[in-house]
């Protein structure tokens, strides 16, 4: 064999290899966003649930194939997610998470290589703005409404929602999607540290640590003020999400 096709070979494995982990960890990510919600309510994973999907996209997957990351865990996650609501609905209701997987994997394709040319400047903000303004739009289309809104994960932990009153869904929506990308970038840079990738641009150390502290201390404010307005007795949580007189949004759970 001439070290020609060695190198082939070699280059034809690693492309495999590369898919078939970088699927599975998108499939990954799709799992803990659903498992996330009501009936499994596993809240944590909504802080976690898009990194391992998007260390998949930005590093793992070969590049012309990235955009399969996201649509299957976007995708993964409306099957696990509203496949049992419209099982038994209209066909394209039903297959709603394949139709939306494909817009997404071919809407991110070149997703990689502007983050690339970038060095990941942009990687938070737009991955952040992105979602989010989804689900703004999402509230004017009657059939998707608010379904699926990361923040619902969240529904029994007033400790975490109070500050909703003041910065409205929306803005917990945010800082989710924040945490969730400020640490992807900083997984994608360790990856890098761990294989490094002549082919792949990488983020720079100090890009990834600003917004890890920046995002540390924005969740840190808001655990803060979510805490500050709870008063917890036996068999209930009682919580104000400011001092009355002001917004005065008062959530009594029994």
């Amino acid at each position: 064999m001439s070290s020609k096709n060695f190198v082939a070979q070699v280059s034809q494995r690693e492309f495999w290899v590369r898919t078939i982990i970088g699927l599975a960890l998108a499939a990954a990510s799709a799992a803990m966003i659903t498992l996330s919600f009501a009936p499994y309510n596993l809240w944590p994973l909504i802080w976690i649930g898009f990194v391992p999907g998007l260390l998949a996209q930005y590093r793992i997957m070969p590049k012309r194939l990235s955009g399969l990351a996201a649509g299957v865990y976007v995708g993964g996650f409306i099957w696990g997610y509203l496949g049992p609501v419209f099982a038994d609905g209209i066909w394209y209701m039903k297959y709603l998470w394949l139709i939306i997987g494909v817009i997404i994997t071919l809407v991110t394709i070149g997703a990689v290589a502007f983050q690339e040319r970038t060095r990941y400047r942009w990687f938070v903000l737009q991955g952040v703005a992105a979602w989010v303004s989804v689900e703004m739009i999402r509230i004017f289309i009657p059939v998707a409404g608010t379904w699926g809104f990361v923040s619902y994960a969240l529904y029994q932990q007033p400790w975490l929602i109070q500050p909703v009153s003041i910065f409205g869904i929306f803005g917990l929506d945010v800082l989710i999607m924040l945490v969730n990308y400020a640490l992807a970038q900083g997984a994608i840079l360790l990856y890098y540290r761990f294989k490094p990738d002549e082919t792949r641009i990488p983020v720079r150390t100090a890009l990834a640590t600003r917004w890890l502290i920046g995002v540390g201390v924005a969740t840190a404010v808001w655990i803060g003020k979510g805490h500050a307005g709870c008063r917890c007795a036996v068999g209930e949580v009682e919580c104000v999400a400011d001092p009355p007189g002001r917004l005065g949004w008062l959530v009594v759970i029994g």
